[in-house]
């Protein structure tokens, strides 16, 4: 992948972040979780070189974390559950690889 690739897909993570934080200070929207799933790929996109996005962007996770209007009493369970989400999502992953057909 490109870097001009990586700094296109932070900038969109950036947009759709924000869109996180917005719908995070709703008391009826998950949206929260979703930082779960945008925080490694903002760490992903720092690691190939797009510091300005990925910077902006685990800054309005930060935002939208804080400023949840989720019960502190709350936080171990949506740890876990980004935790669940992200095994689900690992093991789709190692299944797809398995699966897959091999090059010769």
């Amino acid at each position: 992948m490109t870097h001009v690739n990586i700094v296109r897909m932070a900038w969109s993570a950036v947009v759709s972040a924000l869109v996180v934080a917005l719908l995070s200070l709703a008391p009826f929207v998950g949206a929260i979780t979703l930082t779960g799933a945008l925080v490694p790929l903002f760490a992903y996109t720092a690691w190939r070189g797009a510091w300005l996005p990925s910077g902006m962007g685990l800054l309005l996770c930060a935002a939208a974390f804080i400023g949840s209007p989720l019960p502190r009493d709350d936080v171990p369970d949506l740890l876990l559950a980004m935790a669940a989400m992200w095994g689900v999502a690992g093991s789709i992953l190692l299944l797809w690889r398995m699966l897959r057909p091999r090059r010769s």
